[in-house]
């Protein structure tokens, strides 16, 4: 499926929506043609479909709903809409009902006992759109409920019922749909938060309006990031390179008990092509980490080891494997330099409590460490994750990259979301690697914070995936490391 460039808020929707019904004179040509393609999508994925049930709310959403109700029984293929209430006369909804009821279609007021639902070859959820409010009232989430338990596959207009659109939260559940046709713009929410949870398979349709070929008025659309579109960007080494200008990073972290995580970034630097890496961290661990990678450079977490670790370095990964005594603290003092920087894991433990804004700096936290430092609950995070990456960048400056199920890249005055990745790379030691990976494209100076940030995240996201062939379960971080060196080199797979 190919996707617009942009995702798009609920208010660019709305404002799209208008300037359509306005272009075409007529406040339901846009409602039909958003019918047809519904109709296109779902024979496409069913193509056999003879009988299909359809879940239609009050508003615009279930006016989709009707009207494609109305579509599918003039093609000949079986229709029964679940209407609780008549939509409000005079609206678009209430024109698709009289279109329906004109092509000879029923509505019914109750969802279907269990035995009736035999016969159907999918529910088609038009219950409540982007417009959802929580909490849900009892009606609706009566509704999901029952669509939930139905058995049947679900594809859903626009989101499934109970998710956000623009946030991907749904507090108070949300129907599991098998696809999801995203109309008009291409909603963020399906791709982030709880969104890939619920949402299925995401089609697309712009209804001919082009909207997501550029951010619009708003300027924080999130750019879409995928390795296709990135693969592009990815800055070519001149014939004439030598490891001095390929890049030169320092990591800095390595305490006795996580040496393997200052490894893990140091390798992953390495292998997305930086000339030279000194990963700097406590004595006891810096055989652990020459054994893994002799091509990692050594130095001491001292006082002298960092200072000659920040005068040789590009950019500087801080965190990894640091750990939280007052070892790690005074070495984190130390460290926290005027460099282009990447801050995580226990990095950011302690930026928590310093709070200085930097703006050579990009910022990796998970959901966990986003409400420390933002001081907020967990949830507060998981349930606004646009609004928590734009919290984190106004705070501590630089980038902010919120980490997770789409994964959000924040800055001053744009921002990304990359729709790759996997639930396999939830384990010890993928955010090391993804630090170490955008520290590499810091390191030689000629991409800026947030590029290089979209190009790290991209890549870490796609070698996930294709590490996630082998299956999901029991990944590694180490199984994406030479996958990476691909990637970077611009080989796909």
């Amino acid at each position: 499926m190919r996707y617009p460039d942009y995702a798009v808020f609920s208010e660019e929707i709305r404002k799209s929506e208008k300037a359509a019904r306005e272009e075409s004179g007529s406040s339901f040509a846009l409602m039909h043609r958003a019918a047809e393609a519904l109709l296109d999508a779902l024979l496409r994925e069913v193509p056999d479909a003879s009988n299909v049930l359809i879940a239609a709310g009050g508003g615009n959403n279930g006016g989709d709903g009707l009207e494609l109700a109305a579509l599918l029984l003039e093609r000949g293929i079986g229709a029964l809409c679940i209407l609780p209430k008549d939509p409000k006369p005079g609206t678009e909804a209430a024109e698709a009902l009289a279109h329906l009821r004109s092509a000879g279609g029923k509505t019914v007021r109750e969802f279907p006992a269990p035995g009736q639902l035999h016969g159907f070859d999918l529910i088609v959820d038009a219950v409540l759109g982007i417009g959802v409010r929580s909490p849900l009232r009892e009606d609706a989430a009566d509704f999901i409920r029952k669509i939930n338990e139905s058995g049947l596959r679900v594809l859903s207009v626009d989101v499934p019922s109970g998710l956000s659109a623009d946030s991907g939260a749904a507090p108070d559940g949300a129907v599991r749909a098998e696809w999801t046709v995203s109309l008009l713009g291409l909603h963020p929410g399906l791709f982030t938060g709880d969104g890939p949870l619920y949402a299925g398979k995401v089609l697309f349709d712009d209804l001919g309006t082009g909207t997501g070929k550029t951010p619009g008025d708003d300027p924080f659309s999130p750019r879409i990031l995928t390795y296709e579109r990135i693969r592009g960007l990815l800055p070519e080494r001149p014939r004439t390179a030598h490891k001095g200008v390929s890049g030169r990073v320092a990591v800095i972290g390595g305490a006795p008990m996580y040496p393997g995580a200052a490894a893990i970034s140091a390798r992953g630097a390495l292998r997305s092509g930086a000339g030279l890496v000194r990963c700097v961290a406590h004595e006891r661990s810096l055989p652990l980490i020459f054994a893994g990678c002799p091509e990692i450079m050594l130095g001491s977490a001292d006082r002298e080891g960092i200072a000659d670790a920040l005068s040789f370095a590009g950019a500087v990964v801080l965190g990894p494997g640091l750990g939280r005594s007052d070892w790690s603290r005074e070495v984190y003092e130390q460290a926290a330099a005027e460099k282009p920087m990447v801050a995580d894991a226990d990095g950011l433990f302690f930026l928590a409590s310093h709070r200085i804004p930097n703006d050579r700096r990009v910022i990796t936290p998970h959901e966990g460490e986003a409400a420390r430092l933002l001081d907020v609950p967990f949830p507060k995070v998981h349930e606004s994750r646009f609004e928590a990456a734009a919290r984190l960048q106004r705070a501590y400056g630089g980038v902010a990259v919120l980490k997770g199920p789409g994964t959000i890249i924040r800055s001053g005055d744009a921002q990304a979301l990359c729709i790759e990745g996997n639930e396999g790379m939830a384990t010890g030691g993928m955010g090391d690697l993804l630090s170490g990976i955008i520290g590499a494209f810091l390191s030689t100076g000629r991409l800026s914070l947030f590029m290089a940030a979209c190009l790290g995240v991209t890549i870490h996201s796609r070698a996930g995936d294709i590490a996630a062939a082998g299956g999901k379960i029991g990944m590694l971080a180490e199984d994406l490391i030479p996958i990476v060196r691909r990637l970077v080199s611009g080989i796909d797979g």
